[in-house]
């Protein structure tokens, strides 16, 4: 009984990430100017969403050990390619759960020689042993059905000594109003979250499940000045949260957290 529970749970957060995307992936395509980068970006934006989709990716392959990453939730391959391009010696395998992005990515991305491999599967259930130095998860946490099942896996597909760093939506319940419980659920929808974590249960979670240097870092300020451009250029719900993020800024009851730890070697 509870493996079919597991399973109908998994099956759902699937739909509902896949139903996500496919109301809302043409209007972030057409957003970033086709960029094949998903990311919500960093920065003040005055150079426009694409670039600062870019300072985010590059900020996020900062100072890894170059050699085999996994990027989790890849989307249409954009923060990969622009990873392999600063790193001739790199190789990037991109795992992603929606079918239709894939086919898209595939469809744009170039071979680069066996050095991207792109790969369709749930980030709760990776097809992977120990082989790569990084696992590298790029505003796409929020939509994993369970992020304690999501870090074994990291986990597992990680080298002694690899590092896992990712982005993630958080609640911070120290700022959170009883009218604020309403907009919350709403962000959430609007952003495609199954669920939101804290900065806290982050910490605890990964020292728990083998991972030592664990740091969560808030980026709330560095990233909801762009939601004003968000909002205008997307519409719609997911519009009227970013705007609602972008209103509240760092005071809000939502946080970016930046999580990083290493596998113990």
């Amino acid at each position: 009984m509870l493996s079919s529970l597991r399973h109908l749970t998994r099956l759902d957060a699937t739909k509902r990430t896949r139903d996500w995307y496919a109301a809302n992936l043409d209007r972030l395509d057409r957003a970033t100017s086709g960029s094949l980068h998903l990311n919500l970006g960093m920065g003040p934006g005055r150079e426009g969403l694409p670039a600062a989709q870019k300072a985010l990716a590059a900020a996020m392959a900062d100072g890894l050990p170059s050699g085999r990453w996994l990027d989790v939730g890849c989307g249409l391959g954009g923060p990969a390619l622009q990873w392999l391009d600063a790193d001739p010696l790199l190789h990037v395998t991109g795992l992603e759960l929606v079918p239709e992005i894939l086919d898209r990515a595939r469809t744009h991305v170039p071979r680069l020689d066996g050095r991207l491999r792109l790969v369709g599967g749930d980030a709760d259930q990776m097809p992977f042993g120990p082989e790569f130095d990084a696992v590298i998860a790029l505003d796409s946490v929020w939509h994993v059905r369970d992020r304690q099942q999501f870090v074994q896996q990291a986990w597992r597909a990680l080298k002694p000594g690899g590092v896992l760093r990712l982005t993630d939506l958080a609640c911070r319940p120290e700022h959170l109003r009883l009218y604020d419980a309403a907009v919350v659920a709403a962000a959430r929808k609007a952003l495609g979250a199954h669920a939101l974590s804290t900065a806290q249960r982050w910490t605890a979670t990964l020292h728990a499940n083998g991972f030592e240097a664990v740091t969560v870092t808030d980026q709330t300020a560095e990233r909801v000045e762009l939601f004003e451009d968000w909002s205008r250029a997307v519409g719609g719900a997911l519009g009227r949260g970013l705007g609602y993020l972008h209103q509240r800024r760092a005071g809000g009851p939502l946080a970016f957290l930046r999580v990083e730890a290493t596998k113990e070697a």
